[in-house]
């Protein structure tokens, strides 16, 4: 099971190397990191903490902030309309499903500023384990997934303009010396290939019978999470009234790593 203790860090925008170890081999051993701070930091000191891992080149999304920080919060707004912006359940995938090779998603931050009154827990697990699991049971599976149009994400248009053009690729691939995979578990604004019908149904059941996959992590106030692009999903949640839940979020076409 993933270790999900969280490594005591004493100051975001200034780690130690002993921190940076730590820090590193627990992402390249499982693809995910927890980390705690006892400091109130300020977005600025989340863009310092991903620098310190060779995080350096952000994906300005639309609904991020000018600085590239994302505040995850439910809003009434427009990027209410995204689900991460909502109370609702976030169901398996990977972030930024929906981009082109170019912008390939490789590794993302959450810090909690304020957790949620009630739910908002979080699941995850490394695709390594996903690709073995299929590999190991049947290798038809893995080829089906890495067909180059084994998901197809249509184009997104708002007021008459295209936003993004619609995108096709496979759900496993391999970058650099690294395994990649692309995957909504959502039903709608999604195209899968017909030959991936039995690969994509066997997935959906490992990602709820896989015992690396059933850990719940909650994230409380001051706490974080440096991952690569793993695979998660998020339950419902109610807020106080009076203190909703904020997460701050940065996204990266970089892959986390130990400073040489």
């Amino acid at each position: 099971m993933t270790d999900f203790t969280p490594v005591r860090l004493r100051d975001l925008s200034r780690l130690s190397a002993a921190e940076i170890d730590a820090l590193a081999s627990r992402l390249h051993a499982a693809g995910a990191v927890c980390y705690g701070t006892d400091r109130i930091p300020e977005p600025r000191d989340i863009l310092a903490l991903g620098e310190q891992l060779g995080l350096v080149h952000l994906d300005h999304h639309q609904c991020a902030e000018p600085d590239g920080v994302a505040r995850l919060t439910a809003r009434e707004d427009t990027a209410g309309r995204f689900i991460p912006y909502t109370r609702h359940r976030l169901r398996w995938h990977t972030d930024g499903y929906y981009q082109p090779d170019t912008q390939k998603i490789r590794s993302f931050v959450l810090h909690c500023v304020q957790p949620a009154l009630d739910g908002g827990v979080n699941r995850l697990l490394d695709p390594r384990l996903l690709y073995i699991a299929l590999r190991d049971e049947n290798p038809d599976l893995i080829q089906a997934l890495i067909h180059p149009r084994a998901l197809t994400v249509p184009a997104h248009a708002e007021d008459g303009e295209e936003r993004r053009a619609e995108f096709s690729g496979p759900v496993f691939s391999i970058d650099g010396e690294h395994l990649y995979m692309r995957y909504t578990e959502r039903a709608i604004h999604i195209r899968w290939h017909p030959e991936t019908e039995p690969a994509r149904t066997r997935v959906q059941e490992l990602l709820e019978t896989l015992p690396q996959a059933g850990h719940l992590l909650r994230l409380d106030a001051g706490c974080g999470l440096i991952a690569h692009n793993v695979l998660h999903c998020r339950s419902a949640y109610a807020d106080s009234a009076d203190h909703p839940r904020l997460l701050y979020r940065t996204r990266y076409t970089d892959r986390a790593r130990r400073p040489c």
